[in-house]
């Protein structure tokens, strides 16, 4: 069956759009003229659409030319992500072999068609499919005005698709009953079922959210591979490749090997360990935490990966305390870990007194502040208010539970040159 437009679609859209950014209302006032010009449900589709591209922008590139849906841009991958995602697969299946080089993909959530983009830029063979006939006409045109073939874009059951693919992307709903769950059996399509379905391909790919804890998963028959992707320091999403699609990732040979990707303005970096022992790193001692002079936060994919510990030890670091996600260690070091690392001079410290922090803050003559906690059962908002001086000056306060009892870091962000000092 193929996608048909709506109503309002095209370049009659797209002028609609134009003349009512043009109008200069906004709003409410907005909303109220366009239903009088044109309709309450006319009316109401260009509006929504006024207000979904506004939302997308940052997420998506160009989002005057997306035909959009809010939950479907609520659950639409970052393209960036889907990129690196891409690339990935192109090159898994050129290394298949001679025979998997010319099969298709069947991207079988394919909502607002993100990844179905991504994938046809990379070289692929992709048809996109989406039950919701409603979406599926803006997937088409959304595929249609980046350069893909709209005749490839099918309404249809991820789990009952019209051919046989060699390669699957499922990207699960996992807000089929309303709200957010980390339950697979409640996401549409649920797991299990997407997993036994693929099982006959030579591969597929699964985009899970960022909080979804493996172990908790539905077992993963043959080889796969977990990564976690950050982009810019957000953690974004747990991806799950299977079969030939699990080959060169992680480090050895074992089932459920583990990697992690950090995507930045400066491009890709990747890490992964064949035995990533134990996830806590050695504490600081009571005596080395009032002399802490450095500190470091990690890339959030590797702390949800696990493999924040092989990381640490890998470079000789410490945590700040017990369980605390913080590093700390040499100052070479810390500059080995940069990309992964965010890091800190420690201008200062105290106990996580009120009184003491403020003191510490009054000395340079700083009042706001930008908090970041662990370990100390407060909120970084709380933590404001009640460490917040009287000066003028914005700093940045870390709070940790350590070995000397719970302590504040008044810290400033670690430059080259100040990375040089000793």
């Amino acid at each position: 069956m193929s996608p048909t437009p709506p109503p309002i679609f095209g370049k009659e859209l797209e002028q609609l759009l134009e003349q009512a950014r043009a109008s200069g209302s906004r709003g409410l006032a907005l909303q109220e003229r366009l239903r009088r010009v044109l309709g309450p449900e006319r009316g109401r589709a260009v509006f929504e659409q006024l207000e979904l591209r506004e939302r997308a922008r940052g997420k998506l590139p160009e989002p005057e030319g997306w035909w959009l849906t809010r939950r479907a841009l609520e659950q639409a991958s970052d393209p960036r992500v889907a990129a690196a995602r891409a690339e990935h697969l192109a090159s898994a299946q050129a290394e298949a072999g001679p025979g998997a080089r010319g099969g298709w993909w069947l991207d079988g959530t394919a909502g607002l068609g993100v990844e179905s983009w991504q994938l046809a830029a990379a070289g692929l063979k992709v048809v996109a499919l989406e039950r919701d006939p409603e979406l599926a006409r803006a997937l088409a045109h959304n595929l249609a005005s980046r350069g893909c073939p709209g005749g490839r874009v099918l309404i249809g059951d991820a789990l009952r698709p019209p051919f046989e693919p060699e390669w699957w992307l499922f990207d699960p709903d996992r807000r089929a009953h309303g709200e957010r769950s980390l339950d697979p059996r409640t996401w549409s399509p649920p797991l299990a079922e997407a997993l036994a379905r693929s099982r006959g391909a030579r591969g597929a790919a699964f985009k899970l959210a960022p909080a979804c804890d493996p172990a908790r998963l539905p077992p993963v028959p043959g080889d796969h591979a977990w990564v976690w992707v950050s982009l810019r320091g957000e953690l974004k999403e747990l991806a799950l490749y299977t079969g030939a699609l699990a080959r060169g990732l992680g480090r050895g040979q074992s089932p459920g090997r583990r990697e992690v990707w950090a995507l930045s303005a400066d491009g890709q970096r990747k890490f992964a360990h064949a035995d990533p022992g134990e996830r806590e790193l050695p504490a600081l001692e009571p005596a080395q935490v009032a002399q802490l002079h450095r500190l470091a936060e990690p890339d959030p994919a590797l702390v949800r990966s696990g493999l924040l510990g092989a990381f640490g030890r890998e470079l000789g670091l410490s945590a700040v305390g017990a369980g605390i996600g913080w590093l700390t260690g040499p100052a070479e070091a810390l500059e080995r870990g940069r990309g992964w690392l965010e890091l800190f001079d420690v201008i200062a410290s105290a106990p996580a007194d009120p009184r003491a922090v403020r003191a510490l803050l009054s000395e340079r003559g700083i009042g706001p502040l930008d908090v970041r906690a662990r370990g100390v059962g407060a909120s970084p908002a709380e933590l404001a208010a009640r460490f917040a001086g009287r000066g003028t000056a914005r700093g940045t306060l870390f709070v940790a539970r350590t070995a000397a009892g719970r302590r504040a870091f008044l810290v400033e962000p670690l430059t080259d040159r100040s990375a040089d000092r000793t």
